[in-house]
């Protein structure tokens, strides 16, 4: 064959691949165009999704019968210490908040909104336990400034190993030496100790003797009977305030004061059962964006419900944190966990 018939020959092949993948790309794109995509979740439905995913909303939510809050002040003279799980930073942190929904958590304006709430509530000195890997001079400088106080929750939340408690007690006093300069420069001289995530040792002889390290070290444990996940709340609340969401951000503040209540209702209950008195309570909240916007709100309403605050050294003074259950727990290991069966037997019960 001719080279010129043959170069036609190509050219009008090349022609015809050509028209057929332009065809084949036209319908694909219309075909893609009218393919039906599945219709996004309603803003209620997705709100209640997330709020599932915490498994204490969860159970709440399943429970046909919840802790008896019908009267108008089910917490009367429930004497309550509150006390704060670590602390916001002055700056914010693009490299660690740029996947957060809470992004600008980090700020002093949080933290002044959140002492701002403890001091219109006339509140006693309240402890913040550091982990002094995050820890920031600035806020913590503050928050000495405006009369609360500091607690140690080691330097960076190692976990206790009962073989080797050795680098859990190196990082105690870890923390304690990055926060004893500031001690000493408000006159501060009463230490306090807080276990990383509430976790303590169920063996005797372990749990022993790392009490008995925290007291040479000059420290008083400071465990907390009411615990609500309030940090898992809070990525949700900004997520929800981000998209403008207001319905969904008073369900979240609802739902979380209905788990609170819950709780405490409880934990109260199970402390009468064992101590045949009200027990004096402490309750942990941490400082995250949901917390520093809400706590003034959250203060107003216990106080109505029957509430009195007092400090964490009066708590303390009630022998719950010191003595042992029956089977030589102790006393407040056993009251939580007759509180958080009690609420998990309740949403079983259909």
């Amino acid at each position: 064959m001719p080279s010129t018939a043959r170069s036609s020959m190509l050219r009008q092949t090349f022609r015809a691949i050509l028209f057929t993948v332009i065809l084949l790309v036209a319908f694909g794109s219309a075909f893609c165009r009218f393919r039906k995509e599945p219709p996004p979740k309603p803003p209620m439905a997705k709100c209640l999704d997330d709020l599932k995913r915490i498994p204490e909303i969860s159970a709440l939510m399943g429970n046909q019968k919840r802790a008896d809050s019908d009267q108008a002040r089910p917490l009367e003279g429930v004497e309550i210490a509150l006390t704060i799980n670590e602390m916001v930073s002055s700056v914010s942190r693009p490299d660690d908040d740029i996947d957060y929904w809470c992004e600008n958590e980090n700020s002093l304006a949080n933290l002044n909104k959140l002492i701002g709430a403890l001091q219109t509530n006339r509140m006693p000195p309240t402890v913040a336990f550091i982990v002094g890997q995050t820890a920031d001079n600035v806020t913590l400088t503050r928050w000495l400034e405006s009369g609360n106080l500091l607690g140690n929750m080691t330097f960076s939340r190692l976990k206790i190993r009962r073989q080797e408690p050795q680098p859990f007690f190196a990082d105690v006093i870890k923390n304690d030496n990055f926060l004893a300069p500031l001690l000493a420069q408000y006159n501060i001289k009463q230490k306090y100790f807080r276990y990383p995530r509430s976790k303590v040792s169920r063996d005797t002889e372990f749990r022993e003797q790392i009490r008995d390290f925290l007291k040479s070290q000059n420290y008083t444990e400071a465990v907390a009977m009411i615990e609500t996940p309030d940090w898992q709340f809070s990525d949700i609340y900004c997520a929800a305030q981000s998209r403008g969401d207001a319905t969904c951000v008073n369900l979240i503040k609802e739902s979380f004061k209905t788990l609170l209540l819950d709780t405490a209702i409880r934990t109260h209950q199970a402390a009468r059962n064992k101590t045949e008195r009200n027990a004096r309570l402490i309750l942990s909240l941490s400082m995250n964006q949901f917390t520093c916007d809400s706590l003034g709100e959250w203060l107003v309403w216990l106080q109505n419900l029957g509430v009195r605050f007092i400090s964490l050294d009066e708590a303390l003074t009630d022998a719950v944190y010191r003595d042992f259950d029956d089977k030589g727990r102790p006393l407040f290991q056993a009251i939580l966990r007759t509180a958080q069966r009690s609420r998990t037997m309740d949403s079983k019960a259909k």
